[in-house]
């Protein structure tokens, strides 16, 4: 048990360095904050312009979250930040559904700067409800309730998102609130909120896959109701045209190109194979890495079958989705640093299983490299193999709670008697 609390001091002596540095990189005006935040804010200028149809930027086979800096003077997403005082070459071109553009238009009556400090204040928030959401999740004893607190202080995912202004955090307290609606079976609430989060991005959509292993139809059904809904509001509010552009060109251009900080599975399989940081897309080896994606969905998607749904556990549920989130950071075809936060419930129930010894000895390995991935943009086979504990833990994770329930379910059969 020592051991394992050590190694989550030295992973909290870790992320607390990452914070210190990027806090260093801030106020010394290395790194200027909230370089996303300004892509959000003359994105929902367009909506406020009703020229959501030209949000995105069309032309060519251009990859959007990789061009941060090739607007173009010429485009209206251009112009649009320039008449409102956003600094041009500093904006990335808009890479989310309508939707994030849609929920932040009031902010637009807002000076840049003003509203880059209420975007920070909201962030702080959200990141204080999420914490103590996650602390008060089934399976967090009162023991460790301190640990989600002190982990979003210093998570680096936390500290990327403050740095870029990053919606993440928001996305996150949204998701943990569904998640702890759906353990009290507010199913319709919580369906709102995880129907929203995947509006607002899609990777939240991977936790269809262990509804639909428990066979929560009621629930489904809850999601795809809600879903309507706000693709119906969307369209009304927006026009089909700005949805299309989405779905059907900047959807298919993301991850076209890949660098080493993308640290998604298929972006690394591509750099081990072309033995290069960044570059064109190897069809074939993104092909190939979609295909395992898919596979250990369907893997993940198997392990969180139940023996029995009626003897289902509200602590294996919680978990189970936990579980999945991780997975969906690591899979996603474009997964910065500031995405894992996602993960960070999962890492709450691993850190747990360490502090009170319960966890193997791989497992605390991996757990490290994970970490030590995360907090680092310039070892470069950390960054690279940033993926790989990730699908790990993630997979132990659900394959621990697997062997749980076929043991709860071996234990809770009457043993026949002799007449």
């Amino acid at each position: 048990m020592r051991i394992s609390r050590l190694i989550v001091g030295v992973v909290f002596l870790v992320i607390a360095l990452y914070a210190a540095r990027w806090t260093y990189l801030v106020f010394s005006g290395f790194q200027p904050p909230g370089n996303d935040f300004r892509s959000y804010y003359t994105a929902a200028w367009m909506v406020r312009n009703h020229q959501t149809k030209d949000i995105y930027i069309s032309e060519g086979n251009r990859d959007p979250v990789l061009e941060p800096d090739h607007i173009g003077s010429g485009t209206p997403f251009a112009s649009m930040a320039a008449e409102h005082g956003v600094f041009t070459s500093g904006v990335a071109p808009y890479d989310y559904p309508p939707t994030l553009a849609d929920l932040i238009f009031p902010l637009t009556f807002l000076s840049p700067s003003t509203a880059l400090e209420v975007w920070y204040l909201l962030d702080i928030a959200a990141l204080v409800c999420a914490a103590l959401l996650l602390s008060r999740l089934p399976g967090i004893f009162p023991s460790v309730r301190f640990l989600p607190i002190l982990a979003f202080l210093f998570f680096p995912p936390t500290i990327n998102c403050l740095v870029w202004g990053q919606v993440t955090i928001c996305l996150f307290l949204i998701v943990v609130a569904g998640i702890s609606l759906y353990a009290r079976e507010m199913t319709y609430s919580a369906a709102f909120l995880f129907a929203l989060a995947i509006a607002i991005k899609l990777t939240p959509l991977i936790l269809v896959i262990p509804l639909l292993a428990w066979r929560d139809w009621k629930m489904l059904r809850a999601v795809v109701l809600w879903g309507m809904v706000i693709l119906t509001a969307l369209v009304m509010f927006n026009g089909w045209e700005s949805l299309n552009l989405y779905l059907f060109h900047e959807m298919p251009q993301m991850g076209s190109k890949f660098i080493f900080l993308n640290r998604s599975l298929i972006s690394e399989l591509q750099v081990v194979w072309s033995r290069s940081q960044k570059g064109t897309s190897l069809p074939g080896v993104a092909m190939a890495g979609k295909v395992i994606c898919l596979l250990v969905l369907c893997y993940a998607g198997w392990l969180n079958r139940p023996s029995s749904v009626r003897n289902l556990r509200v602590e294996f549920k919680v978990e189970s989705i936990a579980y999945f989130l991780l997975l969906s950071c690591c899979l996603a075809p474009v997964s910065w640093v500031h995405a894992y936060l996602l993960g960070a419930p999962a890492l709450v129930f691993y850190c747990k299983r360490l502090w009170d010894g319960h966890a193997k000895a791989y497992e605390a390995i991996l757990f490290l490299l994970l970490f030590a991935g995360l907090a680092t943009n310039t070892v470069l086979p950390l960054t690279v193999i940033t993926p790989l504990p990730c699908l790990a833990l993630g997979l132990l994770g659900l394959r621990m709670l697997k062997q749980q329930q076929m043991a709860d379910g071996v234990s809770a059969t009457p043993v026949p008697t002799a007449c």
